[in-house]
């Protein structure tokens, strides 16, 4: 009897004291003849408590805003970063401003079970290119994990710098303006050996072994590879574009032409650019100053 009332006790999750306290409240108002089965059931008349609920890890303390980088030009000055995820936010305002610019160039490749994104990597591509990724994805099992994807101006200046320094292992790195990353046609690959056949097969190009991470859509049809011709140019400077917009916007005074030129002036900027974004973020309203900005494509 004994072992069958501490199996009721240990079922209902309560500490002894507390289960003592309410059999001597139960036993003061039951009746004088109440069995000791009736004293056994009495976890029935009880609520079950849920197990407890394990411990809060406590989470990384962010780090006080006045110690992260202000500016692009101070995360270049900070020797112990190494990842353009520190652009993030800027990064982020850029692609969603292009958006704007020309409306639904860059579409998502959803995550799955097949797909493994290294940090920084923002999942966008021209559609072409997404589309023909994804039918790569389903002629190979395993995981294809991608290093690098869309990149956006402020992500390839801080690889490029990094590159001409000699700093963070950056081996080769296109000047701003002039990578397929940043017209949303290229991608990095951590296992190109393994998925170099079927990405080759859907019109992805594999630079060799002078950057053998790197594979450039440009289509197998016809078509389909003059429009990847024609369209890389165009695109490599819409993120440009779209920076020169929202400087502009946030400095209504600035005379920063919006041409999509990675010019001199256009790198100045970037060099004083909020690494967190801008204040005033993407818009599809009309910025710039009278004459500076070109019309958004329809």
């Amino acid at each position: 009897m004994k072992t069958r009332l501490m199996k009721t006790l240990a079922r209902l999750g309560l500490g002894l004291p507390v289960v003592l306290a309410l059999l001597g409240g139960w036993l003061a108002c039951a009746p004088r003849d109440a069995s000791v089965a009736e004293l056994l059931d009495l976890s029935a008349a009880l609520p079950q408590l849920a197990a407890p609920a394990p411990a809060a890890t406590s989470a990384a303390t962010a780090l006080p805003q006045d110690t992260l980088p202000k500016t692009v030009a101070d995360v270049l000055a900070d020797n112990t970063i190494c990842t353009t995820d520190a652009v993030r936010a800027l990064s982020e305002e850029i692609i969603a401003e292009a958006n704007c610019l020309r409306p639904g160039t860059y579409v998502k490749l959803s995550e799955s079970e097949r797909t493994v994104f290294a940090e920084a990597v923002f999942p966008y591509l021209l559609e072409p290119a997404r589309d023909a990724l994804v039918l790569a994805l389903a002629t190979r099992k395993g995981k294809l994990t991608l290093s690098s994807m869309l990149r956006t101006v402020a992500q390839q200046y801080l690889l490029h710098e990094w590159y001409k320094a000699g700093r963070c292992g950056i081996k080769l790195a296109a000047e701003p303006g002039r990578s397929n990353h940043q017209s949303g046609l290229a991608i990095d690959v951590a296992n190109p050996e393994k998925w170099r056949v079927p990405l080759t097969a859907r019109g992805f190009r594999w630079l060799g072994k002078k950057d053998r991470w790197h594979f450039d859509f440009v289509g197998r049809a016809r078509a389909e590879k003059n429009a990847a011709k024609r369209l890389a140019p165009e695109l490599a400077g819409l993120d440009v574009k779209a920076f020169q917009r929202l400087h502009n916007l946030n400095a209504p005074t600035a005379d920063l032409a919006e041409t999509g030129d990675f010019d001199e002036a256009t790198a100045d900027a970037l060099r004083r650019a909020p690494a967190l974004g801008f204040a005033a973020g993407p818009s599809c309203s009309a910025v710039g100053p009278p004459g500076a900005r070109g019309e958004p494509n329809p």
